[in-house]
């Protein structure tokens, strides 16, 4: 399915360095459980056909935010879209706020929300 998502909605206005407009792109149904890691989070996830996912947020630098999903198995711990070493991940604040999960990484804000099809 070529869904309609905030990949092509920021095609226009924002470098995606790997976001590519013309792929196509599984829906996520609902974000389940998370856990910190270095960072950011990395989330158990449902996709809208029900299987199982694992999505990655995590700030390489203040300035950069990294997004890994991967279906039915661990996201790789590396990433050949990544080109040379990172500096290490840049400290973050994770926290609640009602049902969204915030990650601060002191420039940039990235808010999740856990509730279904949002």
């Amino acid at each position: 399915m070529k869904a309609q998502s905030t990949i092509r909605e920021l095609h226009d206005i924002a470098d995606l360095l790997f976001g590519d407009p013309e792929r196509e792109y599984d829906y996520l149904r609902a974000l389940e459980r998370y856990r910190e890691v270095p960072g950011g989070v990395e989330a158990d996830a449902e996709s809208y056909e029900e299987r199982q996912a694992t999505v990655r947020f995590t700030f390489a630098t203040p300035e950069v935010l990294h997004v890994q999903y991967v279906l039915d198995q661990e996201p790789p711990e590396t990433t050949p879209m990544l080109a040379g070493p990172l500096p290490g991940p840049a400290p973050v604040v994770v926290k609640r706020e009602g049902e969204d999960l915030v990650i601060d990484s002191g420039v940039l804000v990235l808010r999740v929300s856990r509730d279904r099809y949002r």
